[in-house]
């Protein structure tokens, strides 16, 4: 029996993805970490990028840190991989630590962007500053 054409179509998609992105960027695509609204929430806050696009992250805090995070967007596949990683790198920090939290640091984990696609980190950091910001005064930290 012939291998299914999607799937074959999806092999050459990713082939052609892993000549522009790195690994852990396709990886975060088709596989994203911490994706969904979490079932309960202290606070979120939802930006809107530059292409239109929504990200949304929500977290729960427990004394000062990050106790659970999560994220939505109906953004490209860059803009899914960078909320996703910036969550991955937030996660169980103190709300002051992962405040600093830069778009440099989300390429830098991510192994690099092309430059068209910067702007995906960088709507996924201002959404993850936005609700730290928020959470922070309401937390009174």
């Amino acid at each position: 029996m012939p291998d299914d054409p999607f799937d074959e179509v999806e092999d050459m998609i990713l082939e052609d993805a892993g000549k522009v992105f790195p690994q852990r960027v396709i990886d975060l695509f088709m596989g994203p970490k911490n994706f969904g609204v979490l079932d309960r929430f202290d606070h979120y806050s939802a930006i809107e990028g530059a292409c239109g696009e929504t990200v949304i992250i929500y977290v729960a805090v427990s004394e000062g840190r990050i106790d659970r995070i999560s994220f939505v967007t109906d953004g490209c596949g860059p803009t899914l991989a960078c909320s996703s990683a910036v969550t991955c790198l937030a996660a169980g920090l103190a709300l002051s630590e992962a405040v600093n939290l830069t778009s440099r640091d989300l390429i830098d984990y991510l192994g690099g962007l092309p430059q068209d696609k910067v702007q995906c980190a960088e709507v996924a950091v201002r959404a993850l500053q936005s609700v730290l910001v928020k959470a922070s005064a309401l937390e009174g930290l």
